[in-house]
């Protein structure tokens, strides 16, 4: 008897080993089970906290008074990560700039900045505008007040949100501030064209420094370039002595320009007696990066050069008489 429970002691033993190994292996099962849900849910509370808390700013950063302020007040920006405190300001979570969240935030404060910054220098950018619209003011006035306004309604980050503040705040729209400023350049353009013509040389760097600013104004706020009159070209080897290729208008680089271009316009320039193309030779022959220099004869070229001078001094003469 005693060995027949023996036996059956042995048999059942394994048996009963491998029935609790299954029954714990399937309660940690269990346990891991109701652990991913502890952990997914954890994780969506936190999520939608944070996607709450995100929201909550980006409402708020869209206002200019105290709530905005006051919700700049809880981000703190640390180089690749927003630190953000709730309401409370007790706790605080961190959002990488680069994920999802972080972009939303980035815009919203961006917006901000801008917008409290256009709040705050609202009295100055109404000044400003009316100095533009001041047709009394003077010229180079009216350019300096206009900028500010052209750099509101054209800057790169928030020109959409410049454009409307333009509108709500000062009752102008960006392209009346571009029409009147086009107004005003072109207009001391045309009063330096006739200084130029009536003067000297002297009177050609005003001109071409406000050549300049327009350019740069063009291609930053899309306004005017200058419109240069027909003779142009001319005015300008009659008043420079030695201008630079980048003078005149209308002229490629030489490297675009036919084999014998400036050899042949070298010769015309003799045969016409004309100080205009020898001048546009000199210049082509005096670029650095140029190789016209080696395609002019040096006879030829000498020939031009005293062509020029003796032009020159006739000039030159000539103002000496009238003064």
């Amino acid at each position: 008897m005693s060995f027949i429970i023996l036996t059956v002691i042995c048999v059942l033993t394994p048996v009963i080993a491998v029935g609790s190994t299954l029954l714990i292996q399937r309660s940690r099962k269990q346990k891991a089970v109701e652990q991913d849900k502890l952990t997914k849910a954890d994780r969506l509370y936190w999520q939608k906290h944070n996607d709450g808390l995100v929201a909550e700013l980006a409402s708020a950063l869209a206002l200019c008074g105290n709530a905005g302020k006051h919700a700049s007040g809880r981000v703190r920006d640390s180089w690749n990560t927003f630190y953000i405190k709730d309401e409370t300001g007790g706790n605080e979570f961190s959002i990488r700039r680069e994920s999802p969240l972080g972009m939303v935030l980035e815009t919203a404060l961006l917006n901000y900045r801008f917008d409290a910054a256009l709040q705050q220098n609202l009295e100055l950018h109404l000044e400003q505008l009316r100095g533009l619209q001041d047709v009394n003011a003077t010229d180079d006035a009216r350019l300096e007040a206009g900028v500010p306004l052209l750099q509101i309604s054209n800057g790169s980050d928030a020109g959409k949100r410049g454009q409307l503040f333009l509108v709500q705040f000062l009752g102008a729209t960006a392209s009346e501030v571009r029409g009147i400023f086009n107004q005003v350049t072109e207009k001391k353009f045309l009063h330096l064209m006739a200084e130029l013509r009536k003067g000297g040389e002297q009177q050609y760097v005003p001109i071409l420094q406000h050549r300049i600013r327009m350019a740069d104004w063009a291609r930053s706020y899309g306004t005017k370039c200058a419109t240069l009159p027909g003779d142009w070209n001319q005015v300008v080897a009659d008043k420079v002595e030695v201008p630079k290729l980048s003078d005149f208008a209308g002229f490629r680089n030489y490297e675009d320009m036919p084999a014998g271009t400036v050899a042949l316009m070298a010769a015309e320039a003799l045969r016409q007696d004309s100080r205009l193309l020898g001048k546009i030779v000199l210049a082509y022959a005096n670029e650095r990066s140029s190789k016209a220099r080696s395609e002019v004869p040096d006879g030829l070229l000498t020939e031009v050069v005293k062509m020029v001078e003796r032009k020159n001094a006739e000039t030159r003469t000539a103002q000496q008489a009238v003064s």
